[in-house]
């Protein structure tokens, strides 16, 4: 699979700098022997949009960055964000034994997402490391296929389940608040792409056992709710970075996008409950 230009031309350079000295700091490589960069998500499922989607990746190292390795990281990322300016590289820092593990049992690690480093379980989920195993790129390193990565679409499921409604439930009651951060941002369609794609995807994983990206899951419920085009597409219009539209008035979008989003999750729950999980 060919990368977008910019995918590629972005793990060029973060490729290079790992391996490079910087400032007159020893090279990423040097510290913590880097054993490979993947890539999931958008990119990996051919979803990716020029300068609307994050580049996610993950990098093997033999061992946990300690807090100068991140200062030297920070180097590293700062000269990709300048070669590339439209490319947002967001991921995770593992050693080997760390992939396909799941808080509690693996302790936190290093992760990068909108020019920030944190310490913590960022992207840490069995979606991450499904989609990694099923569809991820190898950048350099050994073939994923190799890895010792154990991930299956059960452990998938029993997230989504869980993840529709500690998240995707408060998220959309959230937006019932009309003053509310999200209630006011769900006045423009980005939120449109962000809420009805998102738990679309949801829906499609437990109906259909596997992970699709936000595009696909958007055609897959023009087929499944003909009833709910109109919103729908008006959510597939802002991720291919259409300037269409199916609304002229926002409160009404907004309205739409809480009932489509109430729809589905009552949609997921009910096969939550069929299959024996708490909602």
């Amino acid at each position: 699979m060919s990368l977008p230009e910019q995918v590629e031309k972005a793990c060029k350079v973060y490729r290079e700098a790992l391996y490079s000295e910087i400032d007159g700091e020893p090279s990423v490589h040097s510290r913590l022997k880097v054993q490979g960069m993947y890539l999931y998500g958008s990119v990996a499922l051919g979803d990716y949009q020029d300068g609307g989607s994050d580049i996610d990746f993950v990098t093997v190292v033999a061992r946990p960055p300690a807090e100068r390795d991140v200062d030297v990281l920070r180097l590293v990322h700062r000269r990709v964000r300048k070669a590339c300016p439209r490319a947002y590289l967001n991921g995770i820092y593992v050693t080997p034994d760390q992939l396909g593990q799941l808080p509690p049992e693996m302790e936190p690690v290093v992760s990068y997402s909108d020019g920030i480093f944190e310490l913590g379980y960022f992207d840490i989920n069995p979606v991450t490391w499904y989609e990694l195993k099923e569809t991820g790129i190898t950048v350099f390193g050994p073939e994923i296929s190799t890895l010792d990565l154990q991930a299956d679409i059960g452990q998938v499921r029993e997230y989504v389940f869980e993840n529709i409604n500690s998240y995707w439930r408060h998220w959309a009651a959230n937006g019932r608040r009309p003053m509310s951060l999200i209630g006011t941002s769900l006045l423009f369609r980005k939120q449109a792409e962000w809420g009805i794609l998102g738990v679309t995807r949801q829906y499609v994983t437990v109906t259909e056992n596997k992970v699709v990206s936000k595009t696909e899951a958007g055609e897959y419920a023009l087929r499944a709710f003909p009833e709910w085009s109109r919103v729908i597409n008006e959510a597939l219009y802002s991720r291919k970075g259409m300037r269409r539209t199916e609304y002229r008035n926002p409160f009404r979008r907004r309205r739409d996008i809480l009932a489509y989003m109430d729809m589905v999750i009552d949609k997921v729950n009910g096969m939550a409950v069929g299959e024996g999980f708490q909602t």
